[in-house]
């Protein structure tokens, strides 16, 4: 292959580079999600049949603060850069109050030593020689707007946006003050309303993503930044997040969609929805997150964005799952770009 474009930033704005580089595609960048350093090999391999195994893998950034869990992350970076991906993206999951399990981040309790983790998994990424960082954002129970006991938005607290904003402010501060990375942020993974969704959680979602853009355009406006949407609210959900960082005095510096396979195959429609809605908008549409391992259903949604957009997606990051599987965190590691295309 002759070449691949490639995501730079430059004053707030994305940019395509054509750069040589051997590889599966002459205009796709590839790259990797990498959340946890080890997984648990008896749970994955009931992901259908028992409830917990969807959880069952030791998350990093929260434990980077360990030596031996730090030596052993950079060695899986650069196995995994080694193998061709150039775009590493994780998610800092926050949640409120307490965190029994060591997996996420209680967002009431941004010390030193958290914001020092944060700040040697960037530098580690650079090290380990990727092009680009991607930094998203998750929340958990009662700061999630889809918070659930009976209806979706049911058990969200609204008391929770301000923490979590600050919360998100000083790991995004830490992220940024280490050089020589090309940092992105995804400031709300998979929360872009979306008339499919519900009502109340839509309302949840938007008065969230206001209050996240205020903060990235009074502190970090130079850093690219969305919020994901999953494909299958694509359709409008893209254009309402445009219009939502508009609202906040903000703009995008991205999108980015999640596919998986479902049970019917919406995504070409999704597809054909987000780029009438995005009509004229310049800035790019990545796929944040695909299935790992499945090149017929990476096939069936390059082909969809290569007819609802008219070009190939820029960028496409794998999430190391199969498929439709029910774990979050199914396959062994370091992941490798070979494996993830799955290409015979």
């Amino acid at each position: 292959m002759i070449s691949k474009f490639r995501l730079w930033s430059t004053s707030g704005a994305l940019l395509l580079c054509a750069i040589p580089v051997a590889g599966f595609s002459a205009t796709i960048s590839y790259g990797i999600n990498y959340m946890v350093f080890a997984t648990d090999a008896g749970a994955t391999g009931k992901c259908d049949s028992d409830p917990g195994a969807p959880s069952h893998g030791k998350f990093a950034l929260s434990r980077y603060n360990k030596p031996e869990v730090r030596s052993e992350v950079l060695e899986q970076f650069k196995a995994q850069r080694a193998s061709g991906f150039e775009t590493l993206r994780t998610i800092v999951e926050l949640v409120p109050g307490d965190n029994p399990s060591g997996d996420f981040v209680s967002e009431d309790k941004i010390d030193d030593p958290v914001l020092n983790e944060v700040r040697s998994f960037t530098g580690d990424v650079r090290d380990a020689g990727f092009k680009q960082f991607i930094l998203g954002f998750g929340t958990l129970g009662a700061a999630a707007p889809n918070c659930k006991k009976k209806e979706w938005g049911d058990c969200f607290d609204p008391k929770t946006i301000a923490v979590t904003v600050e919360a998100e402010r000083r790991i995004i501060q830490a992220a940024s003050s280490i050089d020589g990375v090309s940092l992105r942020l995804d400031l709300m993974n998979e929360t872009c309303p979306s008339d499919s969704g519900p009502k109340s959680a839509n309302t949840f979602r938007a008065d969230l993503i206001r209050a996240v853009a205020k903060m990235h355009v009074a502190s970090f406006s130079k850093i690219p930044a969305t919020v994901s949407c999953q494909i299958e609210r694509s359709g409008d959900g893209l254009a309402t997040v445009r219009q939502l960082f508009h609202d906040s005095g903000d703009h995008v510096g991205y999108f980015d969609v999640h596919a998986y396979p479902g049970p019917t195959r919406i995504e070409a429609k999704a597809l054909q929805q987000a780029a009438k809605s995005l009509k004229g908008v310049e800035w790019p549409v990545i796929v944040g997150e695909i299935s790992y391992g499945d090149p017929d259903y990476r096939r069936y949604v390059t082909d969809s964005y290569r007819a609802s957009f008219h070009k190939d997606p820029p960028e496409i990051l794998f999430w190391p799952r199969h498929g439709s599987s029910k774990c979050h965190f199914q396959l062994p590691l370091p992941y490798t770009l070979k494996g993830a295309m799955a290409e015979k």
